[in-house]
């Protein structure tokens, strides 16, 4: 059947025109529906009822409602024959044809694919390419999502087509704008600056440049637009055939324009690496380009550097310094020593560890440092390339000196160069100070290889002698024959170096002494007789213990031996004499030894003596640990001596540990604060630490308001703290943090700090408000007063809340509030003296009438206060 149904849509191609009756009939005029039944029925005998009701249909419908009609029951040439006897049209084929296009494409508008599909079958058409062209050529954008689904179903699109659909829908996205002319008047009000150069040329009132814009822009909607999605200007409809030229890099240039200005940046995972990096540099966007070579510099391949032809050339030249600050390079500037060498200077990474080129594979190392050496010596840049080779370590083995010897023998100053940095290497050969020696001369009088003999010949006696001294012989051996190459360079015949001394007779004297008779050297003057009368010290009185000194006055015992500073004499005479008392000891954190010189003095000293005395040296290292805040060592030593005195540390202890809380809390907040550069942060970290330190020792004085100012402190450290560690205001772990300010309370006579006390009440946390009480041993009148104005702050703010059975049963918790004995079932001293306090003042409430139970009478006159 289906090939029945192909060879019949290939037949209908050749209709052309109607039957030659109808055409002949045509010109008589209008033919009445029976008639022209009975020619049709000439052809198909079966059809004369269907063809009735058709004609019947037809007389009441519209021209494109009866091709429709026609087309849909598969009767064209019914149709043909209907319209040209009707003289409603000429009943062309063709024009029938394009009607029914019409119609199928109103079908589809309407999602009507069935009889879509059965039009375009009648008409002769393969349905499935009819569809795809339509969907391809369609600026209907719902038209073509419809078309694409129904494809999708079928698999009648082409991989091509399927990412060609995925790009528009992507555009459509980010482009979301399909009015030309609403996207126009959008940038007009907002002033894209994209649309400037249009808008301002368009409004030229020349007669040239309207006919230049008429001509040669056609702007406009490609059909009529529909106000969906119009609220930005970015403008975007197209036809779906029209992006299968476009490859893969336009596509994602076109997307990335609008990506670009997106806060999300998602897209760069699926946008290709050399897309952005084009899309960058035609931009000049620098501050994204700096952001990926920082992030990930290895994406960056060289392909990419070498084609950098879309930027400014200050761009260029930026972009190519921050790769060569990570190790990479252009291959243009790889193969060019010259540019390599300027790009490292620019970028500053000509001396950096490890070297630059460690991971190049074009260029390595040690093919960079021959370039180097080679540049500086064709440029004669000596102190560069000395400092350039101690930076890296060149040049300090034999066989790399004898390398470069021989590939640099036209350079005497590079000779003279190795020998002289090799020799501070290995100051104990002279053998390399002798190479050196022949270097300089060689640089200097310009010999090609100069020996100790032509140096003498070339009347140069004082830089041969000078040479010699570190001949590998001595001067008795240098004189005589050469036996090899080596010793040419040292040997010298002794007539012509004796002749060559003639000048310099007391040199010439000491190679050549005159010997007597008898064979023995006369005796020379001596050091000290040349120093006589040369100084303006007596040599007769100094280096007296010496025994060649033939001018010094008579020995004595003293002067036997060489002066030195251990000799009784002179510590007696000239030593400085000071007496280490403890606080030494203690400023070196030696407590051990602070100890003993303390109680050294302390030797048969009366009681009352000795108490004041440790009482001073308490408050004594009390202040110098405290002064040396910061200095943990000092600090625990100041707390190991007092210990020792047998005092109670714990008070030094607690200041110490919230001196430390308090600074490092302050320090964190000034390096947060971005205001202050490094200068001035430093000078404000030091100004923090010399006020607390100041707080501390005047609360230890008991002067001022420096206590409740250093308990301010530490409660905005504590709270800091506890944020810092993503604690709760209101655990246990919380309450821990808030012991040391109570401790800090009770040692310097404070109120005790209430924040956590009212972090509990406002998170109605009260049984962790009255444990934290009772663990404490809080006064009884404070927790009243805070309890009364905790309560009514949270009966103002969360009265709903809150209800008087509580309220009873933190008044009663409150009166019967006792403090927890310690673990050996008994109260210590100071709770004893407390609960002894206690009952003198119930005994005096008592007397002046007020019974123990009016305690509770004073939760309602603070609740009455609280409530006015």
């Amino acid at each position: 059947m289906a090939t029945l149904m192909i060879y019949i849509n290939e037949l209908r191609q050749y209709l052309r025109d109607v039957p030659h009756w109808v055409s002949n009939q045509s010109s008589t005029g209008k033919q009445d529906a029976t008639k022209l039944n009975k020619h049709y029925s000439f052809y198909m005998p079966e059809a004369s009822h269907f063809t009735e009701g058709c004609l019947q249909r037809w007389n009441h419908m519209k021209e494109e409602e009866i091709i429709r009609d026609g087309i849909l029951n598969n009767s064209i040439p019914l149709v043909q024959c209907y319209l040209k006897q009707s003289s409603k049209s000429s009943g062309n084929l063709q024009h029938i044809i394009d009607i029914g296009f019409s119609q199928v494409y109103l079908a589809l508008l309407e999602r009507d694919l069935r009889n879509s599909a059965r039009m375009l079958k009648s008409m002769g058409f393969n349905v499935t390419q009819q569809l795809r062209r339509i969907c391809l050529y369609s600026p209907n954008v719902y038209l073509r999502d419809f078309l694409v689904e129904e494809l999708k179903k079928s698999g009648d699109l082409t991989d091509i087509e399927l990412s060609m659909v995925h790009f528009v829908y992507q555009l459509e996205s980010l482009y979301t704008c399909r009015s030309y002319d609403k996207a126009k008047s959008i940038a007009e009000e907002t002033k894209k600056h994209y649309w400037e150069n249009i808008i301002r040329l368009s409004r030229i009132p020349t007669m040239q440049a309207k006919s230049v814009m008429s001509s040669l822009m056609k702007t406009g909607d490609i059909m009529p637009p529909d106000d969906m999605n119009a609220e930005s200007g970015n403008y975007s409809h197209i036809v779906l055939e029209w992006v299968r030229d476009w490859d893969e890099e336009t596509r994602q240039r076109i997307l990335l324009d609008r990506m670009f200005n997106n806060t999300d940046r998602s897209f760069e995972g699926f946008i290709e690496p050399r897309t952005r990096w084009k899309y960058y540099l035609s931009h000049n966007l620098w501050n994204p380009i700096s952001k990926w070579i920082t992030a990930d510099p290895d994406s960056i391949c060289a392909d990419m550097l070498n084609d950098m032809t879309l930027c400014t050339p200050y761009i260029k030249n930026k972009v190519l310094d921050e790769m060569a600050r990570k190790g990479l390079f252009a291959s243009e500037e790889l193969s060019d020593f010259d540019r390599l060498l300027r790009r490292l200077g620019n970028c500053h990474q000509l001396l950096r560890h490890p070297h630059i080129l460690s991971n190049n594979t074009t260029m390595n190392v040690e093919m960079f440092h021959s370039q180097f050496i080679l540049y500086c010596i064709q440029h004669s840049l000596p102190n560069v390339l000395h400092y350039y080779m101690d930076f890296y370590g060149l040049a300090v083995t034999d066989d790399h000196i004898s390398r470069l010897r021989s590939e640099h023998k036209s350079c005497y100053w590079f000779e003279m160069l190795l020998f002289f940095r090799y020799n501070s290497r290995k100051l104990g050969d002279p053998n390399i100070m002798f190479q050196a020696s022949l270097a300089n001369c060689r640089f200097l009088f310009k010999v090609n290889q100069p020996t100790v003999t032509s140096l003498l010949e070339a009347d140069r006696p004082i830089a041969a002698m000078a040479t010699l001294m570190f001949a590998p012989c001595n001067l008795n051996e240098v004189i005589g024959s050469a036996e090899n190459e080596d010793e040419r360079l040292w040997k010298v015949d002794g007539n012509l170096l004796k002749q060559s001394l003639q000048s310099y007779p007391k040199l010439q004297a000491a190679l050549f002494p005159v010997q007597t008779a008898d064979g023995i050297t006369p005796q020379d003057i001596t050091m000290y007789q040349l120093l006589q009368g040369n100084t303006q010290f007596d040599i007769s009185k100094l280096f007296r213990w010496q025994s060649t000194n033939n001018i010094s006055t008579p020995l004595t015992d003293k002067a036997t031996e060489l002066p030195h500073f251990s000799q009784p004499d002179l510590v007696n005479q000239y030593a400085h004499k000071e007496v280490l008392r403890y606080t030494y000891y203690l400023r070196k954190a030696r407590p051990s030894f602070a100890f003993v010189a303390f109680v050294k003095n302390l030797q048969d000293t009366d009681p009352a003596v000795l108490k004041k005395r440790t009482k001073q040296a308490y408050y004594r290292v009390y202040t110098i640990a405290l002064q040396e805040l910061t200095q943990h060592s000092i600090s625990a030593a100041c707390v190991a001596f007092i210990e020792m005195l047998g005092q109670d540390s714990s008070a030094l202890r607690i200041d110490l540990q919230s001196g430390n809380l308090m600074l490092r809390y302050k320090k964190d907040e000034l390096t947060s604060d971005q205001r202050f550069d490094k200068s001035t942060r430093e000078q404000k970290a030091q100004e923090i630490e010399s006020n607390i330190l100041s707080d501390l020792l005047s609360a230890l004085k008991q002067k001022g308001s420096s206590a409740e100012r250093l308990l301010r402190n530490l409660e905005s450290a504590i709270t800091g703290e506890i944020e810092k560690a993503a604690e709760e205001s209101t655990s246990f772990a919380a309450s821990q943090y808030w012991s040391l300010a109570v401790l800090f309370c009770q040692i310097h006579k404070l109120p005790y700090t209430t924040v956590y006390l009212e972090d509990c009440a406002k998170n109605d946390q009260w049984l962790r408000f009255l444990c934290f009480v009772q663990n404490h041993h809080y006064p009884q009148n404070q927790v009243i007063y805070k309890l009364f104005k905790l309560t009514y702050s949270t009966i103002v703010t969360f009265s709903n809340m809150w209800c008087p059975h509580i309220r009873e049963h933190l008044q009663h918790a409150v009166e019967n509030l006792q403090y927890i004995p310690d673990g050996k079932g008994h109260l210590s001293r100071n709770e004893e003296q407390a609960k002894r306090s206690k009952d003198l003042r119930a005994q005096y409430l008592k007397r002046v009438g007020i019974a123990k139970g009016d305690i509770g009478k004073k939760f309602l006159v603070y609740s009455t206060i609280f409530a006015c």
